[in-house]
Formats: structure tokens, sequence, C-alpha cells
């Protein structure tokens, strides 16, 4: 928070302190909502979204784990 201004005197610089110390809480509180906020957003999309992911991630696997059973019976057949 570069923009703060203040008068160069005992008072103007213990505002300035304040001041950063005040925007650098904040700025901490923001991004700490804004962690948060975004950990929330993605659990709610995921439950909509992971099953669905799962599913097909699945039947993927089943039909390679298919191949590969049938190559290893025409190899152990030859």
């Amino acid at each position: 928070m570069p923009g703060v201004i203040f008068s160069l005197d005992f008072d103007g610089i213990v505002f300035l302190i304040a001041a950063k110390i005040l925007f650098a809480i904040l700025g901490f509180l923001l991004a700490a909502a804004s962690v948060v906020l975004a950990t929330v957003l993605g659990l709610v999309v995921g439950i909509f979204a992971f099953p669905f992911a799962l599913i097909i991630s699945n039947r993927e696997l089943a039909k390679e784990k298919n191949e590969i059973k049938r190559l290893t019976a025409i190899a152990n057949a030859a």
C-alpha cells in the first residue's frame, strides 16, 4: 500500500506505521478469505463433477484391463 499520505513529523510517522500495519492485516485477511472462498467453490463444483470423471475413468480402466487379459490369453495360447 504505497499510496499512504502522511506528514513528516512524529504523529505522521506513527500514522504511517499504523496504516501500514492495518493495511497488511487487511491484505492478509482478504487473501485468506479468497483462499477459503476458492476452496469452498471447488468443493461445491467437485461434488458434481468428480463422480462423472470417476465413472469415465473406471470404464477406460476396465477396457484396458480387458485388453491386457485378451492379449495375455493370446500370448499364452501361442
